[in-house]
């Protein structure tokens, strides 16, 4: 879900985002990182999925009707749908997972059932309020697909060719959670 922030919001980010093309409204684009990551848990699902599909059996799969598993995926789901981005997506969920470290306990439990101990997937967690987040996102979209980009400077601290220690070099300017979209 592609969004916009503000110039002052983005002045304020710790990596500089590109402004949209200029309409009523239009501001800096942005994408909260829960989106992308929902994306890619979509992604890696399809690709998982379309290797199991029964279609592909011992004379007929990815490595006699293409060239490589590669082309095959190519051809199922497009640029999306490769290997690169495939490992960027797990390596972005990475990420997220170790920089989130939800350390709810996981239990286990006796199951009568099946006569042996079971880890229990139910289990309470603390979460954010994902409605919250997913109205303020809708109240902050952008137009989709991408219009173009303006001619304004992209705004924030580092730049994509900025060394990443760029990121922390004048932290206190910019200030520890400064900024915090749909919370």
């Amino acid at each position: 879900m592609n969004t916009h922030i503000t110039a002052d919001e983005a002045r304020r980010l710790p990596n500089k985002t590109a402004p949209e093309a200029a309409y009523e409204g239009s501001g800096y684009y942005i994408t909260l990182n829960v989106f992308h990551d929902l994306h890619c848990l979509d992604t890696s699902r399809q690709l998982i999925y379309y290797f199991l599909d029964s279609k592909w059996n011992s004379t007929y799969n990815p490595y006699t009707e293409y060239a490589t598993p590669q082309d095959a995926l190519l051809a199922f789901g497009g640029k999306d749908m490769n290997i690169v981005h495939v490992d960027h997506c797990i390596d972005g969920l990475r990420q997220s997972t170790m920089c989130n470290a939800d350390i709810t306990p996981n239990v286990f439990q006796w199951s009568e059932k099946v006569q042996e101990v079971r880890a229990r997937a139910t289990v309470v967690h603390e979460c954010r309020n994902f409605e919250k987040i997913k109205q303020w996102a809708i109240a902050h979209h952008a137009r989709t697909p991408f219009v173009g980009f303006g001619d304004g400077p992209e705004l924030g601290l580092c730049g994509i060719d900025d060394d990443w220690e760029c990121l922390y070099q004048d932290q206190e300017s910019i200030g520890t959670g400064s900024i915090r979209f749909g919370e």
